[in-house]
């Protein structure tokens, strides 16, 4: 993108509060002289997913009981995504007040830090339960510089699964090979799936930096029982 700053040389190119955050879920040390991540939640609590469109620097959301994961790793996919947010799987639905984004709207300021580098590995659909009504998660691969660190992130279209609609699924450092090391994180997650008797997932929906044939390959590797039907 053309308004996109260069890429920064350390992480302190990053908004104080987010670099806070940052190093909490990398588990580098807190700085001395940085805001206490305890001092960095920016949302209402017990409001779930706000649907406005929020400005600013990524805070911690306060999130529901419900929520599977931590406030960090959403806010550390907040902060790999921003730029994707167009980009992101979208759900819409209509009631008496009109219509409801199931996705927080968020737009970093323009003069703030820079914006981690994110691709998209792969979007699966894990079913169809009616018409019109699919299962859909999408998995980016986010290089976070400044930290040398890469994140890959899982986004659904609505939190009613997990509580949230995005977080970070895991991390990794410099390697040969990030897509091998992004689609065994992404493994991982299906393997949880796995023990719970759930899937494979039914459609490869988008190719992204892991291909049709890569796709099928894992969810093999994940559900093994499959290649013999």
């Amino acid at each position: 993108m053309s308004d996109t700053p260069p890429l920064p040389l350390t992480e302190e190119d990053f908004e104080p509060g987010e670099r806070t955050i940052l190093r909490a879920y990398f588990g580098m040390p807190a700085l001395a002289d940085g805001p206490k991540l305890e001092d960095l939640y920016g949302e209402p609590p017990g409001q779930r997913e706000p649907t406005a469109d929020l400005g600013g620097p990524v805070r911690l959301p306060r999130l529901d009981r419900y929520a599977s994961v931590s406030p960090v790793q959403v806010a550390v996919a907040r902060i790999c995504l921003a730029a994707e947010r167009e980009d992101l799987l979208p759900w819409f639905a209509c009631s008496e007040e009109g219509e409801i984004a199931g996705r927080q709207g968020f737009t970093r300021r323009n003069d703030q830090a820079i914006q981690p580098l994110a691709d998209r590995l792969l979007c699966i659909n894990w079913a169809d339960s009616g018409p019109g009504v699919s299962w859909p998660e999408d998995y980016h691969l986010c290089l976070v510089p400044g930290f040398d660190r890469y994140v890959v992130t899982l986004s659904v279209d609505t939190p009613d699964s997990y509580g949230v609609t995005e977080w970070a699924l895991g991390n990794f450092g410099p390697c040969d090979d990030p897509v091998d090391a992004a689609s065994r994180i992404v493994m991982a997650w299906w393997e949880k799936h796995a023990l719970e008797e759930r899937g494979p997932w039914d459609e490869l929906v988008t190719e992204g930096l892991v291909d049709e044939d890569r796709a099928e390959a894992m969810a093999l590797s994940v559900w093994p029982e499959e290649a013999a039907q």
